[in-house]
């Protein structure tokens, strides 16, 4: 099915600059040409306020559809979203657009391996950026006190995967491809472009547990703990089907130091799974993006965080798992055992 859309995009992408070349070669001014196209009015509000200045006329966009270039947090990544401008292109061509307009869609990255205020600064700059994929569920000012796009965030939507990774979109202006292109992210078809056909994973699971800066420290967590709980766990995971190969490839990794120093280490590491011993501040101190956490979680005598960083069928299943309290005997200080 890729093959085909990719097939597809090339096809459009010649009929498009031949159509521009025979456009030139004619020297027909064929702005009277009639033809029916659906108005971007502009490229949205932003891209309206930006005129030609200078008297001449300044060709806008179609559309312009900003990513967050940092893949440890958003998921994406320019091969990603290669995928991504394919399927969107045959949308659109499939609902009006032709192909000037689709030669005019703009798929541009922001915040290059940058914070959030980064990624805000970038886009206030563009100026006409529509669409913004990959972004936290902060992105609006909403959650942690800083303002970054809520001046101009008219909707966002969460639970999108991108690559590995569960993230929010966020519709910055509104006309009527932008709203047409911002529902069709939310589907089927919008949402399998945003992730890889087969996603390649080094391990069957990767569990890193919060050892503090001493063993039973800040998280209660032991090795002798993490032991019985891994013993819990492939018995888990082979009674819903895994094999023996893949229990043997299941990681348990231990991360020590301060809350900002484990969260660089695993974004460095970037195929941690499932993070159990944390706290709740493992995003807004550690910069690790979750797409799922439980702060209520009993565990080395304490109640800590079980935080889920990707949205894969296993790692949801432990997940769950987890936060059942199915593993909570398993979890438990060794002298209360």
């Amino acid at each position: 099915m890729k093959n085909i859309r990719k097939l597809l995009i090339v096809i459009l992408a010649l009929l498009c600059a031949f159509s521009l070349a025979f456009a030139v070669a004619c020297d027909d001014k064929s702005a009277d040409k009639g033809t029916d196209v659906i108005d971007d009015g502009g490229s949205g509000e932003q891209g309206g306020e930006q005129g030609g200045e200078g008297g001449g006329e300044t060709e806008q966009d179609y559309l312009v559809i900003g990513w967050y270039d940092k893949t440890s947090t958003s998921g994406l990544d320019a091969e990603q979203m290669a995928e991504f401008e394919t399927a969107l292109k045959l949308f659109l061509a499939e609902n009006g657009a032709t192909l000037d307009d689709l030669a005019k869609v703009r798929i541009n990255p922001y915040g290059e391996g940058g914070s959030v205020q980064d990624l805000t600064a970038d886009v206030i700059a563009a100026g006409n950026v529509d669409i913004l994929l990959g972004v936290g569920g902060n992105i609006d000012g909403e959650t942690d006190g800083n303002d970054y796009l809520k001046d101009y965030v008219l909707e966002k939507v969460g639970g999108i995967d991108m690559g590995l990774k569960t993230r929010y979109i966020a519709r910055l202006t509104d006309n009527e491809v932008v709203n047409a292109v911002f529902s069709w992210i939310q589907t089927e078809d919008g949402r399998a472009s945003l992730v890889p056909e087969a996603q390649a994973r080094a391990h069957y699971l990767v569990l890193g547990w919060y050892a503090a800066d001493t063993e039973g420290g800040t998280s209660g967590l032991t090795q002798e703990i993490i032991d019985n709980f891994e013993v819990a766990l492939k018995d888990y995971l082979q009674e819903q089907g895994a094999t023996e190969a893949q229990l043997n490839d299941v990681i348990i990794r231990s991360y020590i130091g301060s809350v900002g120093e484990v969260g660089v280490t695993i974004n460095t590491d970037g195929d941690v799974d499932v993070l159990i011993g944390v706290g709740a501040n493992i995003t807004s101190k550690g910069g690790v993006a979750t797409a799922a956490r439980n702060d209520s979680v009993a565990m080395g005598g304490k109640t800590r965080s079980v935080a889920r960083l990707n949205s894969d069928e296993i790692t949801v299943l432990v997940y769950n798992w987890l936060v059942a309290g199915s593993a909570s005997e398993s979890l438990a200080p060794i002298e209360t055992l």
